[in-house]
């Protein structure tokens, strides 16, 4: 039975005669019924017209009611633009496409499989089908075609005669022609086998198609054993993805790392091997504007190796010259800055407290002693009081009404929890006083768990945790972002066209730029760098080079997928696609992310917090009172004794 699916047929043609188009395209629409059948050994025959104008409805009935088939007709001599156009919406739709050509000789088919080579056209998803082929291109075809493109061909047995027939020594004339088809060798390299013949009857009896095989090999079921072929997969050194270490020969290998786990289970299921390169530049890679392309995406899209697997992100720029898989690992972008520095403690004492706070508390402890003495005195006065000085109940003489040097001092010494040293008789004054208690052990007890805290954990400038933040930290400190050259990541800034992403790549300058995440993290303590890249590397990183060094900021922006990167027009990417999946699906992925970062955090440089004594860093700030005191009584004093000597009360350098 035909598989019912939607099937878009392009005639590529050039010089052909009507009548040569009248017997070649019954050929075509039965290889391309063969095709679609399933199971590939049926016997199909179609009817032939004889007119070429009935191609259309001639595929239709070839292809049955249930396919939906359009018929277009490119002349491949002079439209080669549209052959470009046709072939790559065949790829970006992941839709079949079946492309017959009618072209008049050898070389003109060789010339079109170079334009296709030359522009990257080849696809899993274009079928190729050659019409009467000339035997040399089962030679001089395989050489120009690249893995990933499948070709049949379709090969007349005998030399036509000037009717465009041949006897072959039956009753019927007949013309058989015998179908090859491209498959692969063990390294990947395009060849030819026989899978059947057509046999052209007289007008009328049609065409007679018999296959032993599928004319197009599966590739889902032909890469699932790639018969251990080696790869050539091109990486750089990019722990916790992909670790590289180099033999004493030279020779690179993979290490450790999340890819290379990956890696390794594709290695395994689908019995492959692999050596690794690295790319010259060290460089992940983009398409440039002039056409140029460095680093890992490169080497794929100039064919020079056979898959890129190490971190990188999935962009539209880079799937214009390559193919993604779908990614496999999901995470964000952020930053990383060199960890905000600790405040001085030589404000630790006054650190509890913001500024408008001390004025307040400064206002209440000189207003404290005239309000004691007020109170005192109003009700002094109302009592009428005429009794005797009394001795106070700590040794100083008290009276009803002391003076204001009294009431201050001893109120300050309230506040600080040191006491008083004068008695009350008044309930209001009593009840001033009780208030006054009360304030001040409130204060105190705040200002001295403050205190305590700030000496035993020190307390650090504002970090870094936005672009916002970063933004403004150039205007005011000259923060500058940090970025690899040629990345994604230095694309996502750069091709903004206004905004917060693009005021981030204004702070950026070429002394900025960098080439490994290694170079990136560890620049970020040498300059005001924030250097931008993706939120897993950036914390491995920061813990293997010691985390209190570092912040990772806490807002995250550009989602980004990784993905394995395949030549254009990749035959296995999708077979690498359903391993992935399960991989994915099955939180593997995930688990050998968690662990490349607990053995990073259990190889770690910075041990377990310490318990450290008390230095004089942290009780500088109690000197720094106490020197400030001593300075100021020392200056009260000269005032005093100035004062004494200009009343007359002091004569310096007087005997007795």
């Amino acid at each position: 039975m035909i598989k019912q699916q939607s099937v878009t047929v392009n005639t590529l043609c050039n010089c052909v005669s009507e009548d040569t188009q009248d017997r070649e395209l019954p050929s075509a629409g039965t290889m391309v019924s063969c095709s679609l059948f399933d199971p590939p050994t049926a016997r199909v025959s179609s009817l032939c017209f004889s007119c070429a104008g009935q191609q259309d409805a001639l595929l239709k009935e070839v292809l049955s009611t249930g396919a939906d088939v359009t018929l277009q007709q490119v002349m491949a001599s002079s439209d080669m633009w549209r052959v470009k156009e046709l072939l790559l919406s065949s790829s970006y739709t992941e839709k079949t496409r079946h492309v017959l050509l009618l072209l008049k000789d050898a070389p003109s088919v060789i010339r079109m499989f170079e334009f296709v080579k030359g522009n990257a056209l080849e696809s899993p998803f274009t079928l190729w089908y050659v019409l009467r082929g000339e035997p040399t291109l089962q030679e001089r075809l395989p050489p120009v075609l690249r893995e990933g493109t499948s070709v049949a061909v379709c090969i007349p047995s005998c030399s036509p005669s000037s009717s465009s027939s041949l006897d072959c020594g039956n009753s019927v004339p007949v013309t058989e022609y015998t179908l090859i088809t491209t498959t692969l060798d063990l390294n990947g390299n395009p060849f030819f086998v026989k899978v059947g013949k057509c046999v052209l009857g007289s007008r009328g009896l049609g065409p007679e198609c018999e296959l032993k095989k599928s004319l197009f090999q599966d590739n889902a079921a032909f890469f699932r054993d790639f018969r251990g072929r080696q790869l050539v997969v091109t990486t750089v050194d990019n722990w916790p993805f992909f670790k590289v270490a180099k033999l004493p020969n030279g020779t690179l290998i993979a290490d450790k790392g999340i890819d290379v786990s990956v890696l390794n289970t594709l290695s395994g299921k689908l019995n492959f091997t692999y050596i690794v390169v690295n790319p010259p530049d060290g460089l992940w890679g983009v398409p440039l504007a002039n056409g140029s392309i460095f680093g890992m995406i490169g080497q794929i899209a100039r064919h020079e190796v056979d898959m890129a697997i190490d971190e990188i992100t999935i962009t539209g720029p880079r799937e214009t010259v390559v193919d993604f898989t779908r990614p496999y690992f999901l995470e964000s972008t952020t930053f990383i800055t060199q960890a905000p520095q600790e405040k001085s403690r030589a404000y630790t004492l006054v650190r509890p407290f913001p500024f408008e706070v001390w004025l307040i508390l400064i206002a209440a402890i000189v207003m404290a002693g005239p309000l004691m003495l007020l109170f005192t005195t109003a009700a002094h006065s109302v009592s009428r009081a005429s009794e005797l000085p009394r001795s106070g109940a700590k040794g100083l003489e008290t009276s009803r009404v002391y003076s204001l040097e009294t009431y201050e001092f001893n109120m300050y010494r309230i506040f600080v929890n040191q006491g008083c040293h004068f008695r009350n008789y008044w309930n209001s004054s009593r009840m001033f006083q009780a208030t006054w208690y009360f304030f001040s052990i409130t204060v105190y007890a705040l200002y001295a768990g403050s205190v305590t805290s700030f000496l035993a954990l020190p307390s650090f400038e504002e970090p870094l945790d936005s672009l916002q933040d970063l933004v403004d930290a150039h205007e005011e400190m000259g923060f500058q972002a940090s970025l690899i050259r040629e990345s994604s990541h230095e694309a996502i800034f750069k091709d903004a066209d206004g905004g917060l992403l693009r005021d981030v790549w204004l702070t950026t300058s070429p002394e900025a730029f960098v080439d490994t995440p290694t170079e990136g993290v560890s620049g970020v303590l040498r300059n005001k760098y924030a250097y931008v890249h993706a939120t897993m590397a950036l914390k491995v990183r920061a813990v293997k080079f010691g985390k209190s060094k570092f912040h990772v900021a806490r807002e995250s922006f550009c989602p980004q997928g990784y993905g394995i990167v395949c030549r254009s027009g990749s035959p296995y990417k999708a077979t690498f696609e359903d391993i992935l999946i399960r991989l994915s699906e099955a939180g593997l992925v995930a688990k050998w992310a968690n662990d490349e970062l607990h053995a990073l955090q259990g190889s770690s440089e910075e041990g377990r917090p310490r318990t450290v004594a008390i230095t004089l860093e942290h009780l500088q700030a109690a000197f720094i009172l106490m020197i400030l005191g001593g300075t100021s009584a020392g200056l009260i004093l000269l005032l005093e004794m100035l004062w004494a000597w200009l009343k007359g009360e002091v004569h310096f350098g007087a005997q007795n």
